[in-house]
């Protein structure tokens, strides 16, 4: 696969694909305002706590998960199918790698922070991990070839659907299971998308 454009469709899907994506991040904020104002009146903040204190090492190993394979596809010159499914099951594989050690984790992080709930926490989010990952070679794709207004429609739709997911659960009475059901939410609608 080889991404070459002539310089009048380029300039075009440039403009079109910035004018997307600060349209969409505009909305996005917009979204995540004012679901943060509804969800703070559905939950205490020690349920809020409770996931904020998995996030960052969530957002750790997150990174580690990240290892420019996306990149890779984005920025090769020329990229065949062949190499693209390796590059795909290697970082799918490296990410259930973390998430199971994740797992393993789960009950050390317990113990750091005295909170036992934060276990079946750290497990759930742990899947946030391979369904990112299941997400990163089409989204890559479309960056290659100059579709940001997908990529925008993916991104605001996902953000939409795990939004909807987390009140409706809210309100349903699972509290703080409702951010992290919203959160694989939106992970899940963004892998559908970007696949469709």
């Amino acid at each position: 696969l080889e991404a070459a454009f002539d310089p009048q469709d380029l300039k075009r899907r440039s403009v079109q694909g910035g004018a997307a994506t600060l349209a969409a991040q505009a909305l996005k904020f917009l979204i995540r305002f004012g679901s943060a104002v509804v969800v703070a009146h559905l939950l205490s903040p020690a349920e809020f706590g409770l996931v904020a204190m998995v996030s960052p090492i969530l957002g750790f190993v997150s990174t580690l998960n990240d290892l420019g394979f996306g990149s890779a596809i984005i920025r090769a010159p020329e990229i065949t199918s062949r190499q693209i499914s390796a590059l795909f099951w290697r970082n799918l594989l490296l990410s259930i790698g973390l998430a199971a050690l994740l797992g393993i984790s789960a009950p050390l992080i317990s113990r750091l922070y005295h909170e036992p709930r934060t276990i079946s926490v750290t497990i759930a989010l742990g899947f946030l991990l391979v369904l990112s990952t299941l997400g990163i070679m089409p989204n890559a794709l479309l960056k290659r070839e100059l579709r940001f207004i997908p990529l925008a429609c993916v991104d605001l739709v996902s953000l939409i659907t795990g939004t909807a997911v987390t009140i409706t659960a809210a309100i349903m009475g699972f509290g703080y299971w409702s951010l992290v059901i919203g959160q694989l939410a939106n992970s899940f609608a963004g892998v559908v998308l970007a696949f469709g």
